[in-house]
C-alpha cells in the first residue's frame, strides 16, 4: 500500500518519470517472491510437468524479474541522481556525467531567441530538460512504452530525450522538440500537420523529404491536408510532407502569416485569400517545382 500511496503522491505532484519507475520497482520485487510462492505451492501442478525441473522455472523467472529490477533501477537513477547543468532559458538533468550536454545546451540557447521570436511566445520559465542515457531508460522511465520509435517527448516547459551522445541526430531533434514546448503556449487546436510542421520547419528536422518525396510526389501520390491529420499521420509520410506545407505557407505568406494561421487554423479564406482547396492546389504545385526531382536546393 506504501508503494502505491507513493506512485499516487509523485504522479499528483506532476513527478510521473519518478512515480513509474518507484512503483515498478518495488512492485518487482513482490512479484517476483509471489512467483517463487507460486512455483513452491504448485509444482505438482499441470501448469508446472515433471519434467521442468523447479530450478529451471525460477531461473526464467529471475532473468526476467532481474532485467525488470535493472531497468527500474536504472530508471530511479535518471530520475533521482540527476547531475544538474542550468544555462540562461534551460536546466538539464542527467543521470551521469554526460560530455554532449555542453553542446546540446549551446545549441538550444542558440535557437531559443529564434524560434520564440518567429512564433511570437514568451516563455514563463526555463525549460527544463531531462537527458536519459539510452532509449531503454527513456521509455522506462517515462511510460513512452507504446512509442518504442519515439527518442524524444516534451511535457509542460519540459523535455525528456535520449542522450545525442547515444544518437548524434537527437541534437536537432531537441530543437524540434523545444519547438513543440513553445507551440503548447498558443491556445489553439491545430492538425497534426500544422503542430508537427511547424516543428519540422522550426527545428529544420525536414526527415529526410529531399529523398523520401520525389517518387512519390511523381506518381502523384500526395494526401489531402485532413489526410495528414491524426493517426494516420506517420503512415502518410506526415513528417516530411509537414515540413513542406510549412515552408510552402512561410515562402508564400511570410512568418506573420503563418503566426496567424497557427493561432486561428481553420480561418484560410481570411489569412492566406483562398479556400481551404485552393491552397492545397498551392502546395500541391509547390511541391511538384521543387520536390519533383531528386535534384537537391540550396534551402
Amino acid at each position: 500500500m506504501l508503494t502505491t500511496a507513493s506512485y499516487f503522491v509523485f504522479y499528483w505532484v506532476g513527478e510521473f518519470n519518478k512515480a513509474i519507475t518507484l512503483f515498478g520497482a518495488v512492485w518487482t520485487l513482490l512479484i517476483l517472491f509471489a512467483s517463487y510462492r507460486l512455483i513452491k505451492k504448485s509444482k505438482t501442478a499441470p501448469l508446472f510437468p515433471q519434467k521442468i525441473g523447479k530450478r529451471v522455472v525460477l531461473s526464467v523467472i529471475a532473468l526476467i524479474s532481474f532485467i525488470f529490477i535493472y531497468l527500474n533501477l536504472s530508471s530511479l537513477q535518471s530520475s533521482f541522481y540527476k547531475n544538474r547543468l542550468e544555462t540562461q532559458h534551460f536546466i538539464f538533468y542527467s543521470s551521469k556525467n554526460d560530455d554532449s550536454l555542453d553542446k546540446l545546451a549551446d545549441l538550444l540557447e542558440q535557437n531559443y531567441g529564434r524560434i520564440t521570436d518567429a512564433i511570437q511566445v514568451k516563455l514563463p520559465a526555463k525549460t527544463k530538460v531531462t537527458v536519459f542515457p539510452n532509449p531503454m531508460n527513456f521509455i522506462y522511465s517515462i511510460g513512452q512504452f507504446s512509442n518504442f520509435w519515439s527518442l524524444g517527448v516534451f511535457g509542460e516547459d519540459a523535455l525528456y530525450i535520449v542522450s545525442p551522445k547515444y544518437r548524434p541526430s537527437m541534437f536537432q531533434s531537441t530543437v524540434h522538440e523545444f519547438t513543440h514546448v513553445v507551440l503548447s503556449h498558443v491556445d489553439s487546436k491545430r492538425p497534426t500537420w500544422l503542430e508537427e510542421g511547424v516543428a519540422n520547419y522550426f527545428g529544420k528536422t525536414d526527415l529526410n523529404a529531399l529523398n523520401v518525396l520525389p517518387p512519390l510526389v511523381s506518381a502523384g501520390k500526395i494526401p489531402g491536408f485532413d489526410e495528414l491529420d491524426g493517426s494516420a499521420f506517420v503512415y502518410r509520410n506526415g513528417y516530411p510532407y509537414s515540413y513542406t506545407i510549412v515552408e510552402f505557407l512561410a515562402a508564400k505568406y511570410g512568418y506573420e502569416k503563418l503566426n496567424d494561421f497557427i493561432r486561428h487554423p481553420e480561418d484560410w479564406d481570411r489569412i492566406f485569400g483562398v479556400s481551404k482547396a485552393e491552397l492545397h492546389d498551392l502546395w500541391v504545385g509547390y511541391l511538384r517545382e521543387n520536390y519533383g526531382s531528386k535534384m537537391v536546393r540550396a534551402k
